[in-house]
């Protein structure tokens, strides 16, 4: 089941996000010391004006997605793109379809906002250990790469 995720939730949605930052392809934030009334402060900003969802599967937490809306910071008149900012199914649910249900309920909820001309625009990251997905069947572009260096 896939819920758009409340206050109740976010105890649930915070100890999977240990595992997401753990599993991040840079070191520094492995094992983070999350203060938890700035990370429920985003997911209550989530909750209300982005995308905070939910998966559970046999009375578990099984998955997130996290998504913000994010002005243009040039032209701020514009209204706002969503930001997808972080996507996780826990390692035990991987081989089922709780990842691609929480991508396709973001993408119904992006379209949803932007007929109604809340958001200009929504995009998908893909890292490296995303699962292979062809975002170009789903309308979607590369418009960006990222490298990082320490």
């Amino acid at each position: 089941m896939i819920k758009q995720a409340d206050v109740n939730d976010f105890k649930k949605i915070k100890k999977m996000f240990i595992n997401f930052a753990n599993s991040a392809p840079v070191d520094y934030l492995h094992n983070p010391q999350y203060d938890d009334a700035h990370i429920d402060s985003i997911l209550f900003n989530c909750s209300r004006q982005g995308v905070l969802l939910l998966a559970e599967q046999k009375g578990k937490p099984a998955g997130f997605f996290i998504a913000m809306p994010a002005g243009d910071l040039w032209l701020p008149s514009i209204p706002p793109v969503m930001r997808e900012a972080a996507w996780w199914v826990e390692p035990e649910f991987r081989d089922g379809t709780i990842g691609g249900k929480l991508f396709l309920q973001y993408l119904q909820i992006c379209k949803g906002l932007k007929q109604r001309g809340l958001i200009k625009g929504y995009t998908m990251t893909l890292m490296d250990q995303s699962p292979e997905i062809k975002l170009e069947k789903y309308n979607f572009k590369p418009i960006e790469t990222i490298y990082y260096a320490e």
